[in-house]
């Protein structure tokens, strides 16, 4: 309800107060936000100057690549004080998330999730469905260096989403069988699974 920011479907943000602050992020502070939280989750160190520039910048004078990064960063920054628990740090030529509780993030949690090695119980199947029902992942949001994350991300979406289909037949709930089968298909319209998990719950 409140100190969040939701990645899975439409990208959302809400404030320490419970104000949806969602236009704040102008486009172009939005995609360093999220260069910077998905690349420090992915290396760990964070987002390289570097690659920022070339992925948020391309094409534009080193001179005025500087000041443009820049400005947007303050004006992140600025944003980012309306929450608890969230921050971007400079450090060693690198951008850098920190984020701690109470910060929520689906996507980060989500990310977390699918980390554990040992794969994952029904109970946690369950929460990671939780966390990405809302929708596909940054709908609506198309940058080139996206693709590949993306890309990613739903595979880990459907793949962790069918494991928790195999959990539901064995106890036959049709009813989130069928929600199962749909958040596949926004992902990959022609998946087959889903498409027979549809049918057999149907039938």
């Amino acid at each position: 309800t409140k100190n969040q920011i939701q990645l899975f479907g439409e990208f959302k943000a809400i404030d320490n107060q419970g104000n949806d602050i969602t236009e704040l992020f102008t486009p172009k502070v939005r995609e360093l936000f999220l260069f910077t939280l998905i690349y420090t989750l992915k290396s760990g160190i964070g987002a390289g100057i570097r690659d920022i520039n070339d992925n948020l910048w391309e094409g534009i004078p080193s001179a005025k690549v500087a000041n443009n990064r820049s400005v947007t960063l303050n004006k992140l920054r600025k944003i980012l004080l309306q929450f608890d628990g969230i921050e971007i740090v400079s450090t060693g030529g690198y951008l850098q998330a920190k984020f701690k509780k109470p910060f929520f993030c689906d996507y980060i949690s989500a990310y977390k999730i699918c980390q554990i090695p040992e794969g994952l119980s029904r109970q946690q199947l369950i929460t990671f469905f939780g966390l990405v029902k809302r929708g596909r992942f940054l709908k609506g949001i198309n940058w080139p260096w996206l693709d590949e994350i993306r890309g990613f991300t739903g595979n880990q979406v459907i793949d962790n989403l069918l494991n928790l289909a195999t959990v539901y037949q064995k106890e036959m709930n049709l009813t989130e069988i069928e929600k199962i089968a749909q958040r596949i298909l926004d992902y990959d319209d022609l998946n087959e699974e889903a498409i027979y998990l549809q049918v057999w719950a149907l039938q």
